[in-house]
């Protein structure tokens, strides 16, 4: 029997080593590589995790700021989900042909107005102010804690803001106070043509316009979200959003027109300003716009590379002016061409 069991003890090992290398083999073709933990989805957020610039005002030539902040992703408490939150706001100045970083604050900000050389608000997120007096910007809370995503001052004494929710804010003797606002959609953009008339657009191409000290509702050709508007005059004036969307104002009625656009493309459109009625630039991710001969085209001046998302954009003179964003990138409009001054 002995004899019997050794005389099958080759084959015995010989079967063991065969299911131990097809063991190792099974374990091997489902290596995918060192442990990794699943990647969290982010929540939706309107802003970019990282620096960015939003807001940009000339006083003159030498005298520019800028505004922005940072956002960064974190878990909620049951680590399912990334949240986007606030991270740091700052406020950077031009002056003497260089850009310097002039405050900090708590959170972003979002849009700066300036009055005078002397004078000038920015608003932000959560309700944010900041006010500068000549020398220093203070810190100052609104009566809201929705985020502020404009601002116009009129005057030292005159100006308003809007932000989320159908926020609207007016300044006025030297306090800003909440004002009847018809609508709840956001109101990311507004521009006043003199303390009496003005207009504002936003979220699912929301128009409002101020006469006779009311705000009111105003038919719009779209439901696409408008990020910005220029106004010429009381009969002039433009508008862009997101798909590509530009609309026109003449004659008492807003219209869509078309971009001439190289492709099928419809990006994000998030900055217009008007220098006349025959020229004007505008801004967004990824694209930059000139008009020309009644036509929104690309430029054919000069841009340092492919532009990341442009939020905002300042025009001293047709000649020169500032557009900001994402990286807290500065582009510099001189003599035909856009330059790239700063990044981070």
């Amino acid at each position: 029997m002995r004899r019997y069991a050794l005389r099958f003890l080759p084959l015995l090992v010989l079967a063991l080593l065969l299911l131990l290398v097809r063991s190792y083999l099974n374990q091997s073709s489902s290596y995918t590589g060192p442990s990794q933990t699943p990647q969290m989805p982010l929540a939706y957020s309107p802003f970019e995790i990282g620096p960015a610039l939003y807001g940009v005002a000339m006083v003159s030539s030498q005298d520019v700021w800028a505004v922005g902040g940072s956002f960064k992703a974190v878990s909620n408490q049951r680590n399912t989900l990334r949240m986007v939150v606030p991270e740091q706001g700052q406020i950077l100045h031009y002056q003497d042909d260089s850009w310097v970083a002039y405050a900090s604050f708590p959170v972003p900000l979002l849009a700066i107005s300036m009055s005078s050389a002397h004078d000038g608000w920015a608003v932000g997120y959560a309700g944010q102010l900041a006010h500068f007096d000549g020398h220093n910007w203070q810190a100052e809370r609104a009566s809201t804690s929705a985020t502020l995503c404009s601002v116009v001052m009129l005057s030292e004494q005159e100006g308003w803001a809007s932000g989320y929710g159908g926020t609207i804010l007016h300044y006025h003797d030297h306090h800003w106070q909440v004002v009847a606002s018809p609508t709840n959609n956001d109101v990311l953009s507004l521009k006043m043509l003199s303390t009496q008339e003005g207009w504002a657009v936003g979220e699912n191409g929301t128009i409002l316009h101020y006469s006779q000290g009311i705000w009111r509702n105003f038919a719009s050709p779209t439901s696409h979200t408008l990020n910005d508007l220029s106004m010429l005059s009381a009969d002039e004036g433009w508008a862009v959003g997101n798909q590509g969307i530009i609309l026109h104002y003449r004659q008492g009625i807003w219209s869509p027109v078309q971009m001439s656009s190289p492709g099928n493309d419809t990006p994000a459109l998030l900055g217009v300003v008007m220098n006349t009625v025959h020229s004007g630039w505008i801004i967004g991710k990824q694209s930059m716009l000139t008009y020309d001969r009644e036509v929104w085209q690309f430029p054919s001046a000069s841009l340092d590379g492919v532009p990341p998302a442009l939020y905002a954009l300042a025009m001293h003179t047709p000649n020169e002016g500032w557009a900001v964003g994402e990286r807290n990138v500065i582009y510099h409009y001189q003599s035909g061409h856009w330059k790239i001054v700063y990044t981070q």
